[in-house]
């Protein structure tokens, strides 16, 4: 299931005059986003591991060009540390594992704020869930029901009316 199959706001959005559909569906909803988020979390804790495994083979890169590069003799001399080191990040090889390192950090990075998404969303269910079920305890309370009038706010619209229905029968 990706994120392309699931609209976070429409799922998110209810229906307050189906309360009972919409519990009811809560918890399926919630579900599926709970295991995009398992599901992402395991391709965010994937993607670290090869980030570090490319992050190994830059320094073995690196060590091994600076090796190869303090060899090499310089008229007769080896060159200087400074020198090594120019030498290695000019290097093609050392600069295509850079690159193989910084696109993985990239997919990282996007990985990191997808899961974040789904974090918020998942936090946003829990939400609703609560206002879901603070919706219904207003509802069974008749919060929603029609306005009752106290008794004597009654009376004294009964008489008003009692009233002017006298005066225009005469």
């Amino acid at each position: 299931m990706s994120d392309k199959e699931l609209n976070y706001f429409e799922d998110l959005a209810y229906d307050s005059n189906k309360l009972d559909e919409e519990l009811d569906k809560q918890p399926i909803i919630n579900m599926r986003y709970h295991e995009l988020l398992a599901d992402k979390n395991e391709e965010l804790n994937e993607q670290k591991r090869i980030v570090k495994i490319k992050e190994t083979e830059v320094k073995e890169k690196y060590a091994a060009c600076f090796l190869m590069y303090k060899q090499v003799l310089i008229n007769g001399k080896a060159p200087s540390d400074g020198v090594a080191d120019k030498s290695v990040l000019v290097d093609k090889d050392y600069k295509k594992k850079l690159q193989e390192l910084w696109d993985e950090t990239k997919k990282l990075n996007k990985i990191i704020k997808q899961s974040e998404v789904l974090d918020g969303v998942v936090k946003s269910f829990q939400q609703r869930k609560n206002a879901l079920e603070k919706r219904v305890d207003l509802w069974i309370c008749g919060y929603h029901g029609q306005v009752k009038q106290k008794d004597s706010a009654k009376k004294t619209q009964d008489a008003i009316k009692s009233r002017l229905n006298r005066k225009e029968d005469e």
